[in-house]
């Protein structure tokens, strides 16, 4: 907003024919325009960064044989010893070199 109305000052010194503060207005829009764009680069590198954070969430957990991004939980189940201490039998697949493992998890609480 700073620059639409330094940008109104400068017509309304331009209309009445004040050249010194005219020019003065010119200088600190310049100024307001180079802090903008200085603004602009940080926000497109933190948006660069950001982004690059985003892709390593989305995609899948590597495989330990391969290490693609395609290790993917396959199933999940009762432990069929442990079950009554809330133990879980998780089975990972991966779908790109199909190794699979599989995992006692134990859920919080237990």
């Amino acid at each position: 907003m700073a620059i639409l109305d330094t940008a109104k000052t400068i017509a309304e010194l331009a209309k009445k024919g004040m050249t010194v503060e005219l020019q003065e207005k010119i200088v600190e829009l310049r100024e307001e325009v180079i802090a903008l764009k200085e603004e602009n680069v940080q926000l497109r590198e933190e948006n660069l960064q950001l982004k690059q954070q985003l892709n390593g969430y989305a995609k899948g957990n590597l495989c330990p044989k391969c290490k693609k991004d395609t290790w993917q939980l396959e199933e999940s189940k009762p432990h069929p010893i442990m079950q009554d201490m809330g133990i879980i039998l998780r089975t990972y697949k991966c779908s790109q070199c199909g190794f699979s493992e599989e995992y006692d998890y134990t859920p919080k609480g237990h």
